[in-house]
């Protein structure tokens, strides 16, 4: 409601009340009576007035009949009678008068000590809330920040938890593989000196059955034979260790792959940390910016006080808009009043604007022109 007066309170006929009227030379003409003062307007535009008469000017107001004689301040300046089309008229311009004319005048006198007491008393009253509210927001903004920072804590002993578990099942894995890598070098060394004994032995039989050359026949095969078989021991053993030792190789590779994936998971983990560490610190500055940013505002909220001539910027789009669709729904010609409204807005008229340029000048001169009309 408070956003619909701040709007409505700049429209040219917003709180004029009109009354038929006329001057002494019968011409037929509008008095508008405000909460700024008395203006005479034209029968056929109630937007612009001709003459205005602020109350600052105006002493007293009187009528007798259909005679409406209003007296200025100015002494050098005689009075000016409207004449109205009934005594009830004139009655109804008296009181509206007089009314406004006291609330003209309460609004300018310097407030009593009564009410600079009242107002310092709510000024205090004011400032202690805004002093609780001010405290209740930095206890929530600091009571929010000891959760956030708990939820991040949990998450990050959850994170750590998960962490040291992967890492302990990586550990039991490469023990594994070392264990089994170290039982294959095991077997592989038992395998070699197997061999180089069987090698060794095959060498001796050579070397007897060199010496021999004369021995029987009977003798000679079995020799032969015996060496025969111990080539292909010395063969069997040398291809199992080819083996084994091919298979040393495939779980040395293993090894130093899984110590490799093991070193870039470390390292990843550690740019992830910093990541993390350095978003929280960036969401941590953020935070306090926008909630000092809060208290400032809610600071100044109570601080200042809502300015009457001060529009909401929002619905004045709003009410161009509703105004432009008016315009766009309208099917028939525009009225007079519309019609120098547009005009006004064209040549960048307002009320207040309006005002100031008809007030030039003194009393006298405007009582005249009145008169003239």
């Amino acid at each position: 409601m408070l956003e619909y007066l701040k709007l409505v309170q700049d429209l040219e006929m917003y709180g004029v009340c009109y009354f038929n009227i006329k001057n002494v030379k019968g011409t037929e003409l509008l008095l508008g009576v405000t909460a700024l003062g008395l203006n005479i307007y034209k029968v056929d535009d109630r937007l612009n007035p001709t003459i205005s008469f602020p109350w600052s000017e105006i002493k007293n107001l009187k009528y007798k009949g259909t005679k409406f004689v209003i007296r200025p301040n100015d002494k050098n300046s005689k009075n000016f009678v409207v004449i109205t089309t009934n005594e009830k008229v004139s009655k109804q311009i008296l009181n509206l008068g007089i009314g406004n004319h006291e609330l003209y005048v309460r609004r300018r006198k310097p407030d009593s000590p009564e009410v600079a007491k009242m107002k310092e008393k709510a000024n205090e009253v004011r400032k202690t809330k805004l002093v609780i509210r001010q405290k209740y927001n930095s206890e929530r903004v600091a009571r929010e920040e000891a959760e956030k920072r708990e939820t991040m804590y949990k998450q990050q002993l959850e994170d750590m938890k998960i962490e040291m578990e992967r890492k302990q099942t990586s550990l039991l894995e490469a023990e594994r593989t070392i264990r089994k890598l170290q039982e294959q070098l095991e077997d592989l060394q038992r395998s070699k000196a197997e061999l180089e004994a069987q090698r060794t032995e095959l060498q001796e039989m050579m070397d007897r059955l060199e010496q021999h050359k004369h021995m029987e026949a009977e003798e000679k095969a079995r020799l032969e034979e015996e060496i025969r078989a111990k080539h292909a021991e010395v063969q069997r053993i040398q291809d199992e260790v080819a083996r084994k030792d091919e298979e040393t190789r495939r779980l040395q590779e293993a090894v130093d792959e899984a110590r490799r994936k093991e070193e870039e998971a470390q390292l990843r983990q550690e740019e992830e940390e910093r990541r993390r560490e350095e978003e929280r610190r960036q969401k941590e500055i953020e935070e306090a910016n926008r909630t000092e940013k809060e208290l400032e505002s809610l600071s100044d909220a109570d601080n200042t006080l809502p300015d009457v001539k001060e529009v909401n910027e929002q619905l004045k789009d709003q009410l161009k808009t509703l105004q432009d669709q008016l315009n766009e729904a309208k099917t028939n010609e525009e009225s007079e009043l519309e019609r120098i409204h547009r005009i006004n807005l064209l040549e960048g008229r307002n009320k207040y604007k309006t005002l100031r340029d008809i007030r030039k000048g003194n009393t006298s001169r405007r009582v005249e022109m009145f008169e003239n009309m």
